[in-house]
């Protein structure tokens, strides 16, 4: 983690499952972190799985990139990415929510994650889910 920032860049380290498995430990810490870029790396299901379960105790992690892994098509990432979008949501003032979860390739499964965000939270007015691959049962849940 750079100095003063709340990103971290582990972009084309070679990281496979089990350094991910330590990255989703760190964040049931509370690390202050709301993006990790893990693009390039050989992360595959199983430590997409570990980030997604350390997601539900750790919402202000926001961003997450691990496009150019074995996972990154896969529906567990999809449910991550829709737990980072209900992050994003969590976050943003109302007027902004029609903004933060649009174009995070969220698909069905994602969809799913959203859905249950909205279901224990306040009226948002408004959301924005445009070009997120969103089919017939992501829509159903929404």
């Amino acid at each position: 983690v750079a100095e003063g920032s709340q990103t971290c860049d582990l972009r084309s380290r070679g990281l496979g499952d089990a350094a991910t498995v330590a990255i989703a430990e760190l964040l049931q810490t509370g690390i202050a972190l709301t993006g990790i870029d893990l693009r390039g790396n050989c992360i595959t299901e199983a430590g997409a799985a570990a980030l997604h379960r350390a997601l539900a105790s750790h919402d202000g992690l926001v961003e997450l990139s691990l496009g150019g892994n074995a996972c990154a098509s896969s529906g567990v990432v999809r449910r991550l990415l829709g737990r980072l979008a209900a992050n994003a949501l969590r976050k943003a003032r109302p007027t902004d929510a029609v903004r933060v979860a649009g174009n995070r390739g969220l698909g069905d499964e994602g969809a799913e994650e959203v859905a249950a965000f909205l279901a224990g939270s306040p009226n948002l007015g408004s959301l924005g889910l445009q070009h997120n691959a969103i089919g017939i049962q992501g829509a159903l849940a929404l």
